[in-house]
């Protein structure tokens, strides 16, 4: 087993406000505009995270006409994999690539990156990039909204109001509008030339816009947020963030057969504690010769994530998967690329410390089954609840 414990602070420059709004990393910009409240805290899913420009830019691809991205055509693997697992709403709608300039006023090459916030349906969808705001204004105008100004841009509300976004009206379905379109729903949206704020309900639209200008708590300020997005910020490309509560992991798959989950849950018993931890992420990100699937449980303190390295250490080579009989959880790690020692990194700017577990691929020979591999692994390992390794039992 590996033994070793790397132990580094990420060095940050304190800047004046109005220059660190340019500078931060994009996860902390598109979550500005994300409240940080009870309700999505309590989501399993908290954030949704994808940089579409960072995902053709690491493979060196330019954004092709939406022409050939319609019909049949073949999807370059990247972008197919950060739809994948970016914002549903918005990989729902890339079938109808072509149609959504005239729908929407905005192509989906206009979207640098986008965030989904929360579940459904007190969900929201914040996509940040270079928009036409005067186009997406009389896109929405031609198709019944009304418009009004607001503190942070344009409020668009469809025919049944700005409290009506949730009503369905399924003659009214489009398969190319994210904002609803697949219930035939018109719901409001704020625009502006930077970013679309969209929400079913007009509260939580609203509080998305207050926590824009800064006038409420957002994601992006909460520490545990900045020191996910700062220790990652080291590597070139960073293309998905799945930030997902703790909760998540309270409830591991109890139906596997023959009693192995009350097994495991005996054998962690015996081994040391695994303290509680206020987030954890999943990432996809590189740099100029890797290909890296991250996931990081995120500590308050350096003692609590050095003791979380300990108990992580002393389970990887002797838990098995619950989906996998008879596998190591290591093992799996290893068949889904080169499996890195783990390390505890330490954020300078929130003092905020994480027990960081790596997998990287080369990016020279990646196959394009092979891209984003070990983020689908860690994924999958919350979805399918085989989370055996990373349940808190101090």
């Amino acid at each position: 087993m590996r033994v070793l414990v790397v132990l580094f602070a990420l060095m940050l420059v304190v800047l004046p406000a109005a220059a660190q709004e340019d500078t931060r990393p994009r996860l902390l910009r598109v979550l500005s505009a994300a409240p940080d409240t009870t309700a999505i805290r309590n989501a399993n899913v908290i954030a949704t995270f994808v940089d579409y420009q960072a995902t053709l830019a690491l493979r060196g691809i330019q954004s092709p006409p939406i022409s050939d991205l319609s019909g049949e055509g073949e999807l370059p693997t990247p972008l197919s994999m950060a739809l994948a697992f970016g914002p549903e709403v918005i990989t729902r709608t890339f079938p109808y690539a072509a149609e959504m300039s005239g729908v929407l006023g905005f192509d989906f090459f206009d979207i640098g990156q986008a965030a989904e916030i929360g579940t459904a349906p007190a969900n929201a969808l914040i996509l940040t990039g270079s928009f036409n705001a005067q186009a997406v204004i009389d896109a929405h105008l031609a198709r019944g909204y009304t418009q009004e100004d607001g503190e942070s841009g344009i409020v668009l509300c469809g025919t049944g109001g700005c409290e009506g976004g949730a009503s369905i009206n399924l003659a009214n379905r489009n398969g190319a509008n994210p904002f609803g379109g697949s219930m035939g729903k018109s719901e409001p949206l704020i625009v502006n030339s930077r970013r679309i704020l969209n929400a079913q309900f007009l509260p939580l639209l609203n509080r998305m816009s207050e926590a824009a200008q800064g006038r409420i708590p957002s994601l992006a300020d909460a520490k545990d947020v900045q020191a996910v997005a700062y220790i990652l910020s080291y590597r070139t490309y960073v293309s998905a963030v799945i930030l997902v509560s703790p909760a998540a992991v309270s409830i591991v798959d109890a139906t596997a057969s023959s009693g192995r989950f009350s097994n495991f849950m005996g054998r962690l018993k015996k081994l040391p504690p695994l303290p509680p931890y206020s987030l954890i992420a999943i990432s996809n990100s590189a740099d100029a010769e890797y290909e890296y699937g991250d996931l990081l449980l995120i500590y308050p303190t350096l003692d609590s994530a050095s003791r979380a390295y300990e108990s992580i250490m002393s389970r990887l080579d002797v838990v098995e998967s619950v989906t996998v009989q008879g596998r190591t959880v290591e093992q799996r790690l290893n068949e889904v690329g080169e499996f890195m020692p783990p390390q505890v990194v330490t954020d300078e700017k929130t003092n905020f410390s994480a027990l960081q577990l790596t997998v990287r691929s080369p990016l020279s020979n990646a196959e394009p089954a092979d891209f984003s591999r070990a983020f689908r692994y860690f994924y999958q390992m919350l979805t399918e609840r085989d989370t055996v390794l990373i349940i808190p039992t101090e």
